[in-house]
């Protein structure tokens, strides 16, 4: 049954795969995806994600799957993709040239966000 969590995103692709958005895309308008029914991703100029919704909190019951088809337009950058459930417990995942990697969220302070992104976007 899942429970309902809230969708977040952010990151920029600074290479895409145009046809393989355009399955993505199209894979949303069949609701292939429970949870991301009506969704639409595109990339602006620069190359920063946009997920459009009508509602950012739903039961994502295909996040695995969603992501999985998502890595496959991010031929060179970075997505990540995260929820946070109604329980408060956040997971989510990275996406980094083409490949997948689940992860849980932690806390980390100001002064060393950029430090910990730097070494987590290296690997």
């Amino acid at each position: 049954m899942g429970y309902y969590s809230t969708l977040n995103f952010e990151g920029k692709a600074e290479k895409i795969n145009e046809k393989a958005l355009e399955n993505l895309n199209k894979m949303l308008e069949k609701s292939k995806f429970e949870g991301f029914e009506g969704a639409e991703v595109s990339f602006d100029e620069n190359g920063y994600i946009n997920i459009e919704m009508a509602d950012y909190t739903n039961k994502f019951q295909d996040d695995e799957q969603f992501v999985n088809e998502l890595a496959k337009i991010i031929e060179k950058g970075h997505i990540i993709i995260h929820f946070i459930g109604e329980d408060g417990i956040t997971w989510g995942y990275l996406i980094k040239d083409r490949k997948v990697k689940q992860g849980s969220f932690v806390l980390v302070p100001y002064d060393l966000q950029k430090k910990v992104e730097k070494i987590i976007l290296q690997e």
